[in-house]
């Protein structure tokens, strides 16, 4: 996101009547050049701007202050509205009720809307002092007309037709006023239009804003959040091998980044290269162990630890690691308790491992931590149907978990645009502001897994272990249909597979050739 140097480019000939009102603006510029794209100004930014407004007033041509207080209210009032928008997608993916998100819904638009206000009251004073003081710049107030639609997510139009924030900032970089943070607002334009629409699930317009969004962008930093918002489009619509091209490209721009391993990890798995994940998901623990990690651990997806956990466990059946799929279990419930990933996850493992009582009582809290998701209530009805009871009851689990599957089916299709929905259901509900969120989720009670250790398993564990291989994550993956972890290999294998029938198709020709020189000369 821009940095605001459209409002601070004509500052210093005025900077320079007071040495206070100097200090101030360096004051100001330190802050915003600290402040990361797409950050809310802190308190001290914000103070630091009001300090400047305050200095402005004893000067009339120091109306910029008032441009700067502006840009600053607008982009405050962009980042809310797209923190606001994951609220409220995060909400409908737990399932919270219609009241509940209209209650959030509009205590978050009424604080943008105040936000809005504040910026257009101080684009007004900013105007009529340059008028008072004979000055008037007709790209800053164009500028500012701008600003305040980006602010109002009035992106290609207004509600009355008129031309939105993209048109006017393009107008300005063709007259070229300030290009470099124009063309970095026209490309966050096009980033929330492609959010807005793969939020319904429309992928394919959504990559086509994103395209556009990659042409204007003028910082690294966009352009790897633009090219992660592909990628995630990519695995959500099942393009695999493109998000994989992707994630290695950004791999190569941040190769310390834990989210970019982690979401590698997903797209290798997807094409069943399961130690190729598994080495992704590792390398991604490993980032987030270190302090230098760029997020924090509470922010970092902690589905790392039960994808690998999960390799190792259920995908490896022959030599997978079970010991280490417990230990890097009971790691992820540490962190996060018995939250919706870790009760869906680990019920599924328990299943596959035949202890279909432990994975009852975990699919059972998955499903009712999302009750509208299909996917526990199917592996509560295939859980249940190999349970072992009386056949009374048996019948009746089994008749209860197929009706309560057939609920969730139907209950899901509503929401089948939501792309959210999608992932929350597969079990990679992100952890965002894990660590403000008052701690991990509660543990069952009773606790079905009270008194066991990483150093002390369960019995199946152990007996599981007893019966495997020894792993060995270099081995190449048998049912892998793409060989080698690199993003070409799909097309590669593609080639050899058309070369026999190049060959069949080659000798046909020359067979036919010479049957017909044959002809011809018996003729003769």
């Amino acid at each position: 996101m821009s940095r605001l140097s459209i409002c601070l480019v004509c500052l210093a000939p005025f900077a320079a009547a007071q040495p206070g009102y100097e200090a101030i603006l360096r004051d100001a510029r330190r802050l915003e050049k600290e402040r990361r794209p797409g950050e809310q100004p802190d308190v001290a930014l914000t103070r630091a701007f009001r300090r400047l407004a305050d200095a402005a007033e004893l000067a009339p041509k120091r109306w910029e202050a008032y441009a700067l207080r502006g840009v600053n209210r607008c982009e405050t009032a962009l980042v809310c509205r797209v923190r606001l928008e994951q609220i409220l997608r995060d909400g409908r993916a737990r399932g919270d009720s219609d009241e509940t998100l209209r209650g959030k819904a509009n205590a978050g638009f009424y604080y943008i809307e105040e936000c809005i206000e504040a910026a257009r009251q101080n684009f007004q004073v900013m105007e009529r002092l340059m008028r008072a003081s004979g000055d008037v710049d007709r790209n800053r107030l164009e500028f500012a007309a701008a600003a305040l639609q980006l602010a109002g997510a009035q992106y290609l139009k207004t509600k009355d037709g008129e031309v939105g924030a993209i048109a006017r900032f393009q107008a300005l970089v063709e007259r070229g006023y300030n290009v470099d943070a124009c063309s970095e607002y026209i490309a966050r334009c096009y980033v929330q239009l492609g959010v807005d629409v793969a939020a319904q699930s429309d992928f394919e317009q959504a990559q086509a804003y994103w395209d556009q969004a990659l042409e204007w962008a003028k910082s690294p930093s966009l352009t790897r959040l633009i090219l992660s918002n592909k990628a995630a489009a990519y695995d959500l619509d099942n393009e695999y091998g493109s998000a994989e091209a992707i994630l290695r490209r950004l791999i190569e721009l941040e190769p310390r980044h834990p989210g970019h391993w982690k979401n590698l990890g997903l797209m290798l798995g997807h094409q069943n290269r399961v130690r190729g994940a598994l080495r992704a998901y590792e390398r991604a623990r490993e980032l987030c162990r270190e302090r230098s990690a760029p997020v924090p651990l509470a922010y970092f997806h902690g589905n790392a630890w039960l994808k690998a956990a999960m390799i190792h466990g259920k995908l490896l059946e022959n030599d997978g690691d079970v010991r280490l799929a417990w230990r890097l279990s009971l790691e992820y419930r540490a962190l996060f308790g018995d939250d919706y990933n870790f009760s869906l996850n680990f019920g599924e493992f328990a299943f596959h491992m035949g202890e279909y009582d432990l994975a009852w009582t975990f699919l059972t809290r998955a499903s009712r931590l999302q009750p509208f998701c299909a996917i526990p209530r199917q592996l509560l009805l295939m859980t249940a149907q190999r349970m072992r009871g009386p056949a009374d009851e048996a019948r009746a689990r089994i008749k209860k978990a197929r009706a309560e599957f057939r609920e969730a089916q139907r209950r899901f299709k509503p929401r089948e645009e939501s792309a959210s929905v999608k992932r929350t259901c597969a079990g990679l509900l992100d952890r965002t502001g894990g660590d403000r969120t008052g701690g991990p989720t509660a543990r069952l009670d009773p606790d079905p897994l009270a008194g066991l250790t990483a150093d002390a398993p369960p019995r199946w564990i152990l007996a599981a272990a007893a019966q495997r291989s020894p792993f060995d994550p270099d081995t190449p993956d048998p049912d892998a249909s793409d060989g080698p972890d690199r993003p070409d290999a799909t097309a590669d294998a593609t080639v050899d597979s058309h070369r026999p029938l190049f060959v069949w198709i080659g000798g046909a020709i020359l067979l036919l050739a010479g049957a017909t020189l044959l002809l011809r000369r018996t003729r003769k």
